[in-house]
């Protein structure tokens, strides 16, 4: 594994990272990774679909640009995705991967989120 890839482990706080060279994390689950404030609710676009099309905002099949909000749940069954958040990080989803969005973090349930931008991520609490 990469040096500036970190694994986070359940309960771990990170504090906010920045520069290109230091901005990634693999999240096992379950954690929450709390973005930095903004105004309102969590948004999350989506950037990018990979390998097939089944990536889902509230089970319902999503399209590249469309927007999930607070609290709903994205997941991904045999596809892979690219997120871009109100703070301005951009995740990527792995295969098999299920996250809900919260006021100012999302709580990934399942699956893996390799995360990079200005972020910290917290115990499993999520706003």
């Amino acid at each position: 594994m990469p040096p500036w890839v970190r694994p986070i482990r359940p309960g771990q706080v990170l504090n906010s990272w920045h520069g290109p060279s230091a901005v990634l994390a693999a999240l096992v689950l379950p954690a929450t990774v709390v973005l930095p404030p903004a105004q309102g609710s969590e948004f999350a676009r989506v950037l990018e679909i990979l390998d097939g099309t089944q990536l889902f905002i509230e089970a319902r099949q999503a399209k590249v640009n469309e927007t999930a909000l607070s609290p709903q749940q994205i997941s991904t069954q045999n596809s892979r995705g690219q997120l871009l958040f109100r703070s301005g990080a951009a995740a990527r989803i792995n295969r098999f991967t299920q996250l809900r969005l919260g006021k100012s973090c999302f709580l990934l349930a399942k699956g893996q989120v390799l995360i990079s931008g200005k972020r910290m991520a917290a115990p499993s609490r999520c706003g």
